[in-house]
Order: C-alpha cells, then sequence, then structure tokens
C-alpha cells in the first residue's frame, strides 16, 4: 500500500483509488483498467454501465500505480463532461455578451467571431474570478467542445466557425476543488506555452532561441526517466522548456522520429520547474504507447487519422506549425542549454494561489467554474484564462489563427 503523497495532490495513490471507485460505484459504472509497456506504463480504463456498454476512457501513465490512478480519474473525467457538457449554462444574447467581454477578448479571435452573429443568443457559464478578479460570463462551447452537438433549445448560436477554437483544455478532476484548479490551471498554462512555441517558431518563423534541457540539468529521478523514456520510444528525445508565463515552467517533450500521423508529443507545466519536465516527458511515454496499444479505442483513432498537415491544404501559412519540425528548429536556430531544479511548491491550495498571482502579474485574469462534485469531494472543474492562445488546436488539423497574446496585428474585425 503506497501512503506517501505525490506531489500536487491532496490523497495518497490507495486512498485516490479507493476514493474513485466510490465515486464510479454511486454511478453504477464498472471500470477495467489494462496496461501497455513496464514500468513507467500506461494504463487506459475503460468505463462500462450496469448493461456491459462502453461509455468512455481515459488514460494514465507513470508507475503502474500512478498509471492506473490516474486513467481512472481521467475516464471519469470524459464520463462527466460528455454527461454535464451543459452543465451551469445560461442563454444571453450576443450583444451583452459582447460588452461584458470587452474589447480585449472580442478584437481578436475566437472572441471577434461574436460580431458575426449579434442578433442570436449564446450559452454561457459564470467563472468565478482568481485572486480578486471580478466574476465573468465564457462560451460554453469553447471549453465543452461536445456542447454544440446538442445546444440548449434557446441558444440560436451557428458553431461552426467557433468550435474550431472549442478544447477542453483546462478541465480537470481531482479529489478536492483546490487540487482540480490546480491541474486546470497548469493545463492552461501548458497549452498556451505550446501555442506561443508554434507561433513563435512555425507560424512567425521568429529568429529565436530554444531552450534545450539534457539530462545532466535534470535531478536524478527527472533524468533517470528521461533515460527511461528515450529507451521505450527507441529514439533520442529532445526536452525543450518552452515557458510563457512568468512564475510557470512549461515543457515540451518529443521524439526524434518521423511519422506518418500528427507527431505526439508530451508537455507539462508546473511551479516546480522538474515536475514539469517529468510530465511532459511522462505525456511522451504515454502518447507513443498508446499508438503502440491493441486497446480498442487506440486501434480506431489509429484507424481514423489523418495527417494534420493534410486537413490544412488549403492554408500553407499553417502548416509548419502542425507538421512541428522541431528538428530544422534545432539545426537553424541558436540552442541554449537550460537545467530545472526540483523546486516543490507548497500545499495544494497555496499552489493554486501563486499560480493565480502570476497570471495576474501578467496581466491575465483567470476563473473557474465548478461542473461536477461528488459527496467525497471529487470535483470536475473548468477553468479558463481568457486571453491564453488556442493555436496548439493547429496541432490536430484546426484552421486557427493567433490571437492578441500570440502576434495578431491590431483586431481582428
Amino acid at each position: 500500500m503506497n501512503t506517501s503523497i505525490p506531489e500536487e495532490r491532496h490523497f495518497s495513490l490507495f486512498d485516490a483509488a479507493q476514493r474513485i471507485q466510490a465515486a464510479f460505484d454511486s454511478l453504477d459504472i464498472r471500470p477495467v483498467t489494462t496496461f501497455t509497456g513496464q514500468s513507467p506504463c500506461a494504463a487506459l480504463t475503460e468505463l462500462h454501465d450496469a448493461e456491459g456498454v462502453l461509455l468512455t476512457g481515459g488514460w494514465g501513465k507513470g508507475a503502474r500505480e500512478a498509471a492506473a490512478v490516474g486513467s481512472l480519474y481521467e475516464a471519469m473525467e470524459h464520463l462527466l463532461m460528455d454527461r454535464h457538457a451543459a452543465h451551469g449554462a445560461e442563454v444571453r444574447p450576443v450583444e451583452d455578451l459582447i460588452g461584458l467581454l470587452g474589447p480585449d477578448l472580442t478584437g481578436y479571435l475566437p472572441g471577434a467571431l461574436l460580431f458575426d452573429q449579434i442578433e442570436e443568443t449564446i450559452a454561457t457559464r459564470c467563472y468565478t474570478g482568481l485572486v480578486g478578479a471580478t466574476d465573468f460570463p465564457y462560451p460554453v462551447a469553447l471549453s465543452a467542445p461536445t456542447y454544440a452537438d446538442a445546444p440548449l433549445a434557446a441558444d440560436t448560436f451557428d458553431y461552426a466557425p467557433l468550435r474550431r477554437y472549442a478544447s477542453n483544455s483546462g478541465t480537470a478532476i481531482g479529489g478536492s476543488l483546490d487540487e482540480a484548479l490546480l491541474h486546470a490551471l497548469n493545463e492552461c498554462a501548458e497549452r498556451d506555452a505550446i501555442s506561443m512555441f508554434l507561433l513563435t517558431h512555425f507560424f512567425h518563423a521568429a529568429n529565436e532561441s530554444l531552450r534545450v534541457v539534457g539530462p545532466a540539468g535534470l535531478p536524478a529521478d527527472v533524468a533517470d526517466l528521461y533515460r527511461q523514456v528515450r529507451q521505450c520510444v527507441d529514439a533520442d528525445i529532445c526536452l525543450l522548456d518552452i515557458s510563457s508565463t512568468p512564475g510557470i515552467t512549461s515543457c515540451l517533450a518529443v521524439a526524434h522520429l518521423c511519422y506518418d500521423h500528427a507527431r505526439p508529443y508530451g508537455a507539462g507545466a508546473s511551479l516546480n520547474p522538474a515536475h514539469a519536465a517529468r510530465r511532459a516527458l511522462h505525456e511522451l511515454l504515454q502518447s507513443h504507447l498508446a499508438l503502440a496499444s491493441n486497446a480498442t479505442p487506440a486501434r480506431a483513432g489509429r484507424a481514423a487519422s489523418v495527417h494534420p498537415v493534410q486537413l490544412l491544404q488549403q492554408w500553407p501559412r499553417l502548416q509548419p506549425s502542425a507538421r512541428m519540425d522541431i528538428e530544422d528548429r534545432l539545426a537553424s536556430q541558436p540552442i541554449i542549454t537550460v537545467p530545472l531544479e526540483d523546486r516543490p511548491a507548497g500545499t495544494v491550495e497555496a499552489q493554486v494561489q501563486q499560480l493565480a498571482q502570476a497570471l495576474k502579474a501578467d496581466g491575465l485574469v483567470a476563473g473557474y467554474n465548478v461542473i461536477h462534485t461528488f459527496d467525497n469531494g471529487i470535483t470536475l472543474v473548468n477553468a479558463v484564462v481568457p486571453r491564453f492562445e488556442r493555436f496548439h488546436l493547429v496541432t490536430l488539423g484546426h484552421v486557427v489563427v493567433p490571437g492578441q497574446r500570440g502576434g495578431a496585428p491590431g483586431g481582428s474585425r
């Protein structure tokens, strides 16, 4: 029995597993977990209802117990998002929402798309502002991609243009509200950092250095993980510091391999620089193991896979970002070798406040909406930082353009 409490968590793996199982029992749902790889490994949990029908699934990564628990929580996250996509939604006139969001958000895409349907109505959620920020509304469809498939009856908005920017980034589950919120905010920072990296190095092709992290610049346990991942993917790997918000470290990990599909990568963000690297390396491992898995979702994903560059044939300016040829940038740009130290950031509650303060110091507003809470405190939350970039969606073949933060010239209208 592992009774130690993992970093950025409230509960031990044993307690976390017991608590999530209680949540599944309350819904009469049976989880089934399978593993790919040894240790570290990837775990896939598939959820079945009382009749045995497959509902959804989720992945986890790391040591076997951590991977299993992570997959249980991710599977629950996916289930709740499917069931509660419209939770807390309030339909309001688009014209009113434009006034509430203000020109900083509606002057650039995706917010500028609201003007095209100014006479319609749209579903929003109310987000609780952090560190003294005012509560604010935000379109449900931007943070719950499946909402547009079954919008509320009073919602007259045509989501075809807006859903290109839709992402469940910032949706996270945890043993408590603060635990879920910590992971949601870190994910927001991570996706913004990926977006800014793609914009800088591929969309704008700026003459910028790459910050490379080698094993020698990592704490011993993370350096060991680096070597384990390299061995597992059977290729050299590259770990980059791609941080975009001061005080929050974001990392990107890739393997030096050629692919006939979207390039798998790992990313992670944390107040603890070494933990951001851990998360990125574990995600890279999970991406490769999932590709090799014989599980039904993995096979279906491979069969349906279309390279994002093919989806962007009519938008050549976006293709380099979707291709993500990091090897070309490593060969053409200056390289700075940087270390990442192990600097634990304190309690979960303290980290939430530190993250919110770091965002505020960078001129950013963050808010959250609680989507579901179980009786034992397990919580699903969605966090948004409205001015963060969503350009990372280009790696899925989405036609997206930068916003103000990503270098869009002037307003988008």
